[in-house]
């Protein structure tokens, strides 16, 4: 679905939102149709046949929503350890350029350097608007013509630049990989049976006789809302460099700050 906007609310504004409007649907169905109910059921109710429907439809639903926000977490939760290893990649490939004779060592460092700058300050606000980055890629082409460029001069720098090959190898595959992640998420289809499906089983709600009404739509809204509170979650886990749970830049600013500076800021 492409209802991207829903990533500018704050959490706990979008949570409400959702619950709000699963209530409204409940409690906006049962009042529609109370009075059907009442007429269709006569004076004998059959809130036992309901039930039995309403258990077999629920069972299928909770198992289908909760194999879903089990997916959606386990997904959200690569994520974050795909930026972790992208990461520490450049953490790998920033010591082994650090034995490499000078001039090429600071060439190497610096575009090192702004390639990880880039990645905190400009990637990451545009990833999260649902687009990619672009000039992360002209700095890694800059950092990999200088690398490329280099001739070892003996088997310990060949040794050396051949390590260095293979983290920048794992660096080029690492940031495609993140890159997958801007225009990520649940198939529409699957949204589509998610809300299908909380639909019926609301919907099924409103064939119950409960007496005093009030009852009735208390139980209908506490159902509503729980629907809508694990849609939310599920929304929210779906598009992981996005909205206000995404994952953050930390583990590059650990590195840049950690790492890179502190190397740089030695005598």
């Amino acid at each position: 679905m492409t209802l991207y906007w829903i990533y500018d609310l704050p959490d706990i504004l979008l949570g409400a939102l959702i619950m709000s409007v699963w209530i409204a649907v409940g409690l906006g169905g049962l009042r529609l149709v109370r009075s059907a109910v009442a007429r269709m059921w006569g004076d004998t109710p059959q809130n036992d046949v309901v039930s039995f429907f309403f258990a077999g439809l629920g069972v299928f639903y909770g198992i289908t929503l909760g194999l879903i926000a089990i997916g959606a977490w386990e997904d959200y939760s690569d994520a974050g350890n795909q930026v972790g290893r992208e990461a520490a990649t450049i953490a790998t490939l920033w010591r082994d350029v650090a034995s490499y004779p000078e001039p090429i060592r600071t060439a190497l460092h610096q575009e090192l350097l702004g390639y990880t700058r880039f990645v905190i300050d400009s990637a990451w606000p545009v990833q999260s608007k649902g687009k990619l980055p672009m000039g992360d890629a002209r700095r890694l082409t800059a950092f990999q013509d200088q690398l490329f460029a280099f001739n070892p001069a003996s088997p310990s720098q060949t040794a050396m630049h051949a390590e260095a090959l293979r983290a920048f190898n794992a660096l080029v595959l690492a940031r495609s990989l993140r890159l997958e992640l801007v225009d990520g998420g649940l198939p529409a289809v699957v949204w589509w049976v998610v809300l299908i499906g909380g639909v019926l089983n609301v919907a099924i709600t409103w064939l119950f006789v409960i007496r005093p009404p009030m009852a009735h739509v208390m139980l209908t809204g506490s159902l509503s809302a729980l629907i809508g509170l694990l849609i939310f979650l599920i929304a929210a886990m779906d598009n992981p460099l996005r909205g206000e749970m995404n994952i953050s830049p930390t583990p590059y600013q650990i590195v840049y700050e950690r790492l890179m500076t502190a190397d740089i800021a030695k005598p």
